[in-house]
């Protein structure tokens, strides 16, 4: 790869984010990069969830709860201290995202076809969305399918959740107490002795309105920091 260095004089800073767990080794890396191409001055390398976490309330304090493809809580607090809960990715977490959503989705289809579980409108939305007959199709469907494919199917979720299908109203109850977990975490380990913003950000928070207050509401609600909390989208 060919290398372009950069000139000082016209470069007053420069902001470096990544969507990736924010751990030293990457730093190493980002930072090593920087050098070789002559950003050595003024630069902050950070993630994302820290940029929109800033891009949302304006300041570097708050806790932002993000739901998209994937799921994280990060926060700052006015010590400058952050601190961060799920975002582990989708094998390891990331509940209350988007993928988590569907995968239960599609867990809550496999179950009711065989009786395991309670019968759902689930079932002849999602084959008939991906114009599959029979649930056992879903086997080769979703190993072929990528990970943001499957978590398109979250919306389907959510659409049928408004029918007061019970089986998935209970996908999204679960996947708005895991983010409000979370967050609770995140303002436990900062401490905040004064009022703060909470900025609800990613798709399924910005485009599900009915899930976007599901979480205002419980985050204010068991909130034990006893500080006030603003949630914000």
């Amino acid at each position: 790869m060919q290398k372009q260095a950069f000139h000082q004089e016209v470069l007053s800073g420069s902001v470096w984010a990544w969507r990736v767990w924010d751990v030293p080794v990457d730093r190493e890396v980002i930072g090593r990069i920087c050098d070789e191409i002559g950003i050595c001055k003024n630069r902050v390398l950070t993630h994302d969830a820290h940029i929109a976490l800033v891009g949302g309330t304006e300041k570097q304090e708050g806790v932002i709860v993000i739901s998209g493809t994937g799921s994280i809580v990060y926060g700052i607090n006015a010590d400058g201290r952050d601190a961060r809960a799920s975002g582990w990715g989708y094998l390891l977490g990331d509940e209350g995202s988007g993928y988590d959503i569907a995968i239960k989705g599609l867990r809550a289809i496999a179950r009711a076809a065989d009786g395991r579980g309670d019968q759902t409108e689930l079932t002849d939305r999602i084959l008939n969305g991906l114009e599959l007959n029979e649930p056992a199709e879903l086997i080769r469907w979703v190993h072929a399918a990528s990970r943001d494919t499957i978590a398109q199917l979250a919306e389907v979720v959510f659409d049928t959740a408004k029918t007061k299908d019970t089986v998935a109203d209970s996908i999204v109850d679960e996947a708005a107490d895991e983010l409000v977990c979370a967050a609770t975490s995140v303002i436990k380990q900062l401490k905040f002795t004064e009022p703060f913003d909470i900025v609800l950000n990613g798709g399924n928070l910005i485009h599900q309105t009915m899930f976007a207050d599901k979480l205002r509401h419980r985050v204010c609600e068991d909130s034990t920091s006893g500080i006030g909390a603003t949630p914000k989208t």
